[in-house]
């Protein structure tokens, strides 16, 4: 009988399952290989977040696994040493179980079948139990090779002679996986070690040729490697308003994983707080990231609070201005759907009549003519309207000339009158009544014609709406009897010769007052004009006594004057005493001139 091996299809090596790259769990012995980064297929969708800080690698078979293998094998090729070479072809097929009592190591058995014939031989069959450890130096890849190592026997049935082979067993290969579960497996392994024919031993030398297969893993776990975060990104308009997150955990190879429990957070909980389910409510204006987090795995999303106006109020609601010039500040608030106020939202103001009331950019409402105009802020698209009425009222009326002076009977002066606002603007359109506080001096008409009637001084006053306003009218006529008084001019002044008072006072005789109406009527006639009224005296008595009795003269001099219309602004009363003497003090007569008052014009 020749020697030689018949190695089978059942002899090769079993792959040990290959892990997806992914990592591996923080708890891995330290001595075990170092992950490598994880890679993933080129055709990963986009859109999933990007990958979490690295961990440990692991792969779908982790401890505890059961790998299930089957496959069909080539040819072998057997070399004895004290015999001849054969060429054995053998399709077959094989079964082997295997555990993964780590990531990288598997302990496997199994047997395989096949029969074929050789060059010198007949038809044969073949048996082939074996038992095998496979080592996966790297577990990050979707496809890496292996090494196996173990011992087989091959057990050939022919019909005249048994023959039966015991050695090692080594074999290399790669794995691809197909899915979590499923791996294709491509492998050639080699049977070193003896053969038994007829009773002696030779030692011989096989190979096994390409066998290919695939490995079913029964318990292998998915790794939790991401978190999809759904939406992305989100913008609430209105705070305690919501939005649903939801969070899907995945595998190593991108798939969906169910019954993951995930830790939601917020990075900024005074603008969105996030519940445990996900639900997500705006607190604050401003934007916020969005945690979900599983098994030390974290996924997030984007939330952006940017809040709109849902409605706009205006106020005041309505308001009126009673002069033109006259301002009104306006304020707007701005809620958003939630009825919530938003600050700082920004506004944009109108006025339905410019021509009435204009409005700033601040919402400051300015009068500009009689009438209504709505006033408007938008914000967001949403509007709000107030009314705005202006009516000027009267605050008080001018007539105009102030002062006239009629100088013959019956002479006539045309007076108007203007009411105006509290801002000093005319109102046009105002009628007004007019009256004569003295008709013996001048009348006047109901369209403000002032008549001249006798000598002396009438005011004419305008009314409306409550509010007066006048005007002097002076009548000056000469006559025989009623000389008119020539004042001085401007800078000069005159002796009042009949202006004499009672003996050591301030009281003035009946001539004297007679006497001072002409200088009224005469003063009353130049608006505009101012007057000292000086009062001096002689030395008889103490230079005090005369100073002070001077003053006293003077004062009862400008009172009278008022007394009869002569405007008190226009008139200063100085007491000089025995200064600027006009007469001897060494004689009656001329003690008598000192004793005077004189009225000197300043304008």
């Amino acid at each position: 009988m020749r020697n030689r091996v018949m190695l089978a299809a059942g002899t090769l090596a079993i792959v040990p399952t290959l892990l997806f790259a992914q990592q591996r769990p923080a708890q891995q012995p330290a001595q075990r290989p170092a992950a490598q980064p994880a890679q993933r297929p080129a055709a990963q969708p986009a859109q999933r977040p990007a990958p979490v800080p690295a961990r440990p690698m692991a792969g779908p078979h982790r401890e505890g696994t059961w790998e299930f293998s089957a496959g069909v094998g080539g040819f072998a090729v057997g070399q004895a040493f004290s015999g001849t070479s054969g060429i054995q072809a053998m399709p077959g097929g094989m079964l082997r179980i295997g555990y993964n009592i780590d990531p990288m190591w598997n302990i496997s058995v199994g047997t395989g079948a096949g029969f074929g014939k050789s060059i010198a031989t007949d038809m044969t069959a073949y048996l082939t139990p074996s038992a095998l450890v496979t080592w996966t130096p790297n577990l990050n890849q979707k496809t890496s090779p292996f090494i196996d190592a173990g011992v087989g026997m091959l057990y050939r049935k022919n019909p005249s002679t048994d023959n039966t082979a015991v050695g090692g067993q080594v074999g290399v290969g790669v794995r691809h996986f197909l899915s979590d579960n499923l791996a294709l497996r491509v492998e050639a392994s080699a049977l070193v070690g003896s053969v038994k024919t007829g009773g002696g031993n030779s030692e011989i030398s096989g190979a096994g040729l390409v066998s290919v297969g695939l490995s079913l893993f029964v318990g292998g776990k998915k790794i939790l490697t991401h978190i999809a975060v759904n939406p992305g990104t989100a913008t609430i308009a209105s705070l305690r308003a919501t939005q649903q997150f939801s969070a899907i955990a995945h595998d190593q190879n991108g798939q969906p994983m169910t019954g993951k429990v995930f830790e939601w957070r917020s990075s900024n909980p005074a603008v969105a707080t996030v519940s445990p389910s996900g639900m997500v409510t705006a607190v604050g204006d401003g934007s916020a990231t969005i945690t979900a987090r599983s098994e030390n795995v974290t996924g997030t999303a984007n939330v952006m609070v940017s809040r709109t106006a849902g409605n706009v109020a205006v106020a005041p609601a309505t308001a009126s201005l009673s002069a033109l010039g006259a301002t009104q500040q306006f304020s707007a608030n701005a809620r958003d759907a939630g009825n919530s106020p938003i600050a700082n939202a920004p506004f944009t103001w109108t006025s339905s009549a410019p021509s009435v009331a204009s409005v700033s950019p601040t919402g400051l409402v300015t009068a500009v003519g009689n009438g209504t105009a709505r006033i408007t802020a938008t914000s967001a698209g949403k509007t709000a309207t107030s009314t705005v009425t202006v009516a000027q009222t009267t605050a008080n009326v001018t007539v105009t000339p102030a002062t006239s002076q009629l100088t013959a009977a019956g002479a006539t002066s045309q007076l108007s009158a203007q009411a105006m606002d509290p801002n000093g603007q005319q109102i046009s359109g105002k009628t007004f009544t007019w009256t004569s506080d003295a008709a013996g001096v001048a009348t006047v008409s109901s369209t403000g014609l002032a008549t001249a009637v006798g000598n002396g001084v009438a005011h004419i006053s305008a009314a409306a709406d409550g509010k007066t306003g006048s005007g002097i009218v002076t009548v000056v006529i000469a006559t025989k009897a009623a000389p008119a008084i020539e004042l001085p001019a401007v800078n000069a002044s005159i002796v009042m010769r009949n202006v004499t008072f009672q003996a050591n006072r301030a009281v003035l005789v009946p001539a004297a007052r007679a006497e001072l109406d002409k200088v009224a009527i005469t003063m009353q006639g130049l608006p505009g004009s101012k007057w000292e009224i000086g009062g001096f005296t002689s030395n008889v008595g103490t230079v005090a006594h005369n100073l002070r009795l001077s003053q006293q003269r003077a004062d009862a001099v400008k009172t009278y004057l008022v007394s009869k219309g002569v405007a008190a602004a226009s008139l200063t009363a100085v007491g000089y005493g025995v200064q600027h003497p006009i007469g001897s003090n060494r004689t009656a007569a001329g003690r008598r001139q000192n004793m005077r008052v004189e009225i000197k014009r300043l304008q």
